[in-house]
């Protein structure tokens, strides 16, 4: 019985630590791409691919160590699909924009001309 006891208490801890590894939430540490803001009646012009994926790269870790990267136990946000999956359930918006839990990324808000970029991109049809 404590061989069993003992194996579930290593499985949590073992679980804990992959978790607390795989996040990169170094506050203040990471440089988030400086993006411009969309000129003025051009937000049918934001794409994934040119304005998205940058910002989602730089702040989320897509294609690297960081939360939301490849080998993450948090929601991956590595591409389009995923990406264009999570804004139109609402995350990213909840996340990002509203921080609703909790501002996402960890390491703070995003400056607000990628916020007008998200939003753009969000309210436009998710252009790839």
């Amino acid at each position: 019985m404590k061989k069993i006891y003992l194996f579930g208490i290593l499985v949590v801890i073992f679980s804990f630590a992959l978790f607390f590894t795989n996040c990169d939430k170094k506050v203040g540490t990471v440089a988030l791409t400086n993006v411009p803001p969309p000129p003025p009646g051009a937000c049918d012009t934001i794409t994934y691919t040119k304005h998205i994926a940058p910002i989602m790269a730089s702040g989320c870790g897509s294609g690297s160590s960081g939360c939301h990267g490849a080998g993450s136990p948090m929601p991956k946000l590595t591409n389009y699909a995923e990406v264009k999956l999570k804004g139109e359930t609402g995350r990213i918006k909840a996340r990002a924009i509203d921080g609703n839990p909790s501002i996402m990324p960890a390491i703070g808000k995003l400056p607000q001309a990628q916020l007008d970029l998200i939003t753009c991109w969000l309210n436009n049809g998710y252009k790839q």
